[in-house]
């Protein structure tokens, strides 16, 4: 830390930025390293974060890839490929009930 004030201390850029007497500059400084080695400090944590969340992401994705190779076939699915056309999907049976419901709603509004 000593050694980076005196260098820059020692730099043209102190007196160009800041042509104010030496006291002011000193202080200047000091904060500036300060706020700078904390950048730095939080950067690295952000930096480590980033990789962990990747490692995680990576297991996580694998993991899902392993478990949907390895999940057992359901009852619904083989009946399904087996052609049987009496298995029916939860969407087609929504989508029945809602012509039945439509056709009721235009025959009431045909009747009115």
């Amino acid at each position: 830390m000593t050694c980076k004030f005196s260098n820059m201390f020692q730099s043209r850029s102190a007196n160009a930025f800041y042509p104010a007497e030496r006291k002011k500059k000193r202080n200047l400084w000091v904060t500036f390293v300060l706020s700078k080695t904390q950048n730095e400090e939080q950067h690295k944590n952000k930096s480590i974060k980033r990789e962990a969340n990747k490692n995680d992401m990576n297991n996580n994705v694998c993991g899902h890839i392993i478990l949907a190779l390895n999940r057992p076939v359901s009852a619904l699915d083989q009946e399904k490929a087996s052609g049987d056309p009496t298995v029916s999907t939860h969407t087609s049976k929504n989508k029945e009930i809602n012509t039945k419901e439509r056709k009721k709603n235009t025959q009431t509004n045909a009747a009115r």
